[in-house]
């Protein structure tokens, strides 16, 4: 059996992958994330995941890598993790009420034969109008800090979300459908 590697510490990532039966293990990459290093969101995402994976490989020789990246897409603005508190309320106060989109980028490397396979994914997000009160007391929860947008679905900031169109795991920074399919690309043998 291949080994598999998440390049990645997310608790959401990890919780998709273990859900779905993979048996992997969790490497993180140290690749220095830079979210003004390109300003289309989906050019963003691939170049991030495909650093992050591509960090990770060479420390692989035949295991499967797995990087990905999300941000936060709304009104021509890129959304990251939030560096402080304040950067959190104003992106919440942002979001606040909007239709913004959860853009993941998705790289799988195969070790052994070198493949590279990068691929997107959007989940829409209906955000209901939050009051000042539940932005203060959300960001002092710090589940924020660590999220794209500075919010996380899965958790508290859950409850700010009327609907999604799309995939939920994408929403969590790994979508599963689309990992299935670029995992079905590769000749990987068996990965559960």
């Amino acid at each position: 059996m291949r080994k598999l590697i998440l390049a990645s510490a997310s608790e959401g990532r990890k919780m998709v992958l273990s859900q779905a039966g993979f048996d992997f293990s969790i490497f993180p990459s140290n690749f220095v994330e830079d979210l003004d290093s390109e300003s289309d969101p989906y050019k963003l995402v691939s170049k991030l995941s495909a650093g992050k994976a591509k960090a990770v490989a060479g420390k692989f020789k035949d295991a499967v890598i797995i990087g990905a990246d999300t941000v936060v897409f709304c009104g021509g603005k890129i959304f990251g993790k939030p560096k402080t508190k304040i950067e959190a309320k104003k992106m919440l106060k942002f979001l606040s009420g909007t239709t913004h989109l959860m853009i993941t980028g998705l790289t799988v490397i195969d070790g052994g034969s070198k493949k590279i396979i990068t691929k997107t994914s959007v989940t829409k997000i209906f955000f209901h109008r939050l009051t000042g009160e539940e932005i203060n007391e959300y960001v002092d929860t710090n589940e924020p800090m660590t999220k794209a947008g500075g919010y996380a679905i899965q958790g508290k900031g859950g409850e700010f979300v009327d609907k999604i169109e799309g995939e939920y795991s994408g929403a969590l920074g790994l979508p599963l459908k689309l990992l299935k399919q670029i995992l079905s690309e590769f000749e990987t043998g068996s990965l559960f």
